[in-house]
């Protein structure tokens, strides 16, 4: 391995260590599963004891110093703080490129792609250094339960690579006016939801929410129904009208590469950006990360009125057909769960607005 793309990595992997530490500090429980993360009662962003602004995606967070410099990581299946991938060093090296003496970023893409048979593979998105099997992997990971390397040659690995960055699409359930987005929320928050139609109190009207087409996806978050906090799952259909304003105004919670060569262009437009966007690991039946990605949108406090008021059309409380699927997969009966999966295929977006969002 070229050793400044080592260092390039150790250093990034060190600096979310201290981010790590940080959140907890500022309170956040860590995750010993990635889909715990974020944690009950922790704000989705804010500002770190130590100055640096955060903000959660998915299973992940990114950093943001006084100075534009962006850490950006998810945490591993089992809470592991220290996988990396290509986008994530990119986005931490910025346009600082010459301080780990590379000249350009395409010249660490390079150097990544040359040495990434030599990482260890999770599975899906993240790599890890190869270490020695007495070495712990992260914060969750011992000798007793190490990451499994998966034996793979560096072109299949490097194939696969590319193959997964081409794998964001919308999937959703959806008809000539609507589309079900879903969101897992409390009792206390639910039941008044359903017999209104509308979120009323004490739904938040001051903080970010964040709506999701994917119900695989939000059944692997919620550990179906089960978390605390979102043991009633809904299904809340929307007019298309709404959620393609909401995709038209969205901007990446993370500045990609290949959208952002300037991470100052993404961190001007993020900060006055009134809808997030992110991409996560979809996920199968039995919460197994798939080769392609769900997206999440992020309706912020400037725009939720509007999303309540006018782009609600119905919300239906699917939490005893959760439990219906719960049961099933717990008694074997998988082919029975499957026939209530709602069916989801891919949803048109206006091509500008795709490239944008980095749908493809």
């Amino acid at each position: 391995m070229d050793p400044r793309l080592k260092a390039l990595i150790e250093t990034y992997i060190e600096a979310v260590a201290e981010c790590v530490a940080q959140l907890a500090e500022a309170g956040a429980e860590l995750p010993s599963k990635d889909y715990q993360w974020p944690p009950d009662n922790f704000e989705p962003s804010g500002i770190l004891p130590d100055g640096r602004s955060y903000w959660c995606h998915g299973v992940g967070c990114a950093v943001r110093s006084t100075s534009g410099q962006i850490v950006d990581f998810d945490f591993g299946e089992d809470g592991e703080t220290n996988g990396f991938c290509l986008s994530r060093l990119l986005t931490y090296a910025g346009n600082r490129t010459e301080n780990f003496g590379f000249v350009s970023r395409d010249e660490i893409a390079t150097a990544y792609h040359d040495a990434i048979g030599e990482f260890r593979f999770s599975g899906f998105i993240l790599y890890y250094l190869r270490l020695s099997r007495s070495h712990l992997l992260g914060h969750f990971v011992t000798n007793a339960n190490p990451l499994p390397a998966i034996s793979v040659s560096r072109g299949i690995l490097r194939r696969m690579s590319t193959h997964m960055t081409h794998q964001r699409e919308i999937r959703a359930q959806y008809d000539r006016e609507t589309i079900v987005i879903y969101q897992a929320y409390s009792p206390q928050i639910a039941d008044p939801a359903i017999r209104e139609q509308r979120f009323v109190a004490p739904f938040s009207f001051h903080r970010m929410t964040w709506i999701k087409p994917s119900f695989l996806w939000l059944m692997h978050r919620s550990n179906w129904g089960q978390k605390n906090n979102q043991q009633r799952t809904l299904a809340v259909h929307i007019s298309r009208a709404g959620w393609d304003k909401a995709l038209s105004l969205g901007v990446l919670t993370h500045p990609e590469p290949s959208i952002y060569p300037d991470p100052d262009q993404w961190n001007a437009q993020f900060q006055d950006a009134v809808v997030h966007i992110q991409w996560d690991t979809e996920r199968s039946l039995r919460g197994a990360a798939l080769n392609h990605f769900s997206i999440q949108v992020g309706i912020s406090r400037h725009l939720i009125r509007e999303f309540v008021d006018q782009w609600i059309v119905r919300i239906e409380d699917l939490s005893p057909t959760v439990a219906k699927i719960r049961d099933s997969l717990k008694s074997g009966k998988e082919k029975h769960a499957r026939r209530l999966i709602p069916q989801e295929r891919v949803y048109p977006v206006d091509p500008t607005v795709a490239k944008r969002i980095h749908v493809g």
